[in-house]
């Protein structure tokens, strides 16, 4: 895509969470990177229920560099991976992964299981009687707000995520927009989660841009955005950092219970290191890279 938006000189804002490491001038990301989510969850999930995980993620280069990822924290934090498994985007049968994860002496499971079909990992976990004996955590699960309206709560209960949002942010920021939303749209709200709200964001930060550059000339808002432009978002504080494109942004520690996220920690302001430490676009602005970060 990023070729194809520079070519018809077009912005592209990223809102999703991912593996990192974009230097791309053209492009805005609002989504959360590893160093933002994973390591605050492995860190708050290594304390909490111990040292020895389980990996299952979807086999792509999202699920395969972030399950590095979650090995390099887990490993600062003292804990250690006793295994990974990497499953296609169409797998929907975990019967033998849930036995072997079932017979080793785990603390929890981090999950980076992707779309529809690896649902079916939560619903065979939770046949196998395994809520709460063993404990589940996932940097992916319920980021674009569908996962646990699908699932029926005895699937997922317990379940620890790290994100930049959730509902059940208690900031008055938060509690206005989900007034609105709700006087908006009433008995067709949808379920706000990550997604949505960096989408939101993305257009605030870049309507600010505009604001400030006086144009909606890509180059001329680009510079303004550069400037360090930051929105009081649903999430908190969204700061452009001029350096790598990406948002310096809250990350909100939260468990599932019943469908509703109780957060149990905010981080403040976190920096997206691990892109950082590939990308400077002050010194290089015609950089057109993802790097794959080493481990």
């Amino acid at each position: 895509m990023r070729p194809a938006l520079r070519r018809t000189k077009t912005f592209y804002f990223y809102n999703t969470l991912y593996e990192g490491g974009v230097c791309d001038r053209n492009e805005f990301t609002t989504g959360t990177t590893p160093a933002q989510t994973v390591e605050n969850l492995v860190r708050h999930v290594t304390k909490r229920f111990g040292g020895r995980v389980y990996i299952v993620a979807a086999d792509y280069n999202f699920g395969q560099i972030s399950a590095a990822w979650v090995k390099k924290f887990v490993e600062a934090a003292g804990g250690e991976v006793l295994g990974a498994e990497f499953f296609p985007l169409d797998v929907d049968s975990f019967g033998p992964s849930v036995s072997k994860i079932q017979a080793a002496k785990l603390d929890f499971v981090m999950s980076i299981l992707v779309g529809a079909a690896h649902l079916s990992f939560y619903r065979e976990w939770a046949a196998a009687g395994l809520i709460g004996k063993i404990r589940m955590a996932s940097s992916t699960f319920g980021a674009g707000g569908v996962d646990y309206v699908i699932l029926r709560p005895e699937e997922c209960n317990g379940l620890v995520n790290c994100s930049t949002y959730f509902e059940g942010i208690k900031s008055a920021r938060n509690q206005e927009f989900l007034s609105k939303l709700k006087a908006y749209f009433g008995d067709r709200t949808p379920v706000m989660a990550e997604m949505p709200c960096t989408t939101y964001e993305g257009v605030w930060l870049w309507a600010k841009g505009v604001e400030k550059a006086g144009s909606v000339e890509r180059i001329a808002v680009t510079e303004a955005l550069e400037s360090g432009i930051s929105f009081e978002g649903p999430s908190g504080t969204v700061t452009i950092d001029p350096s790598t494109h990406h948002c310096i942004r809250d990350v909100h520690i939260a468990e599932l219970h019943d469908r509703k996220w109780k957060v149990l920690e905010t981080i403040r302001q976190v920096v997206p290191s691990d892109t950082s430490a590939v990308c400077n676009l002050k010194k290089d602005p015609n950089s057109t890279t993802q790097y794959t970060i080493r481990l």
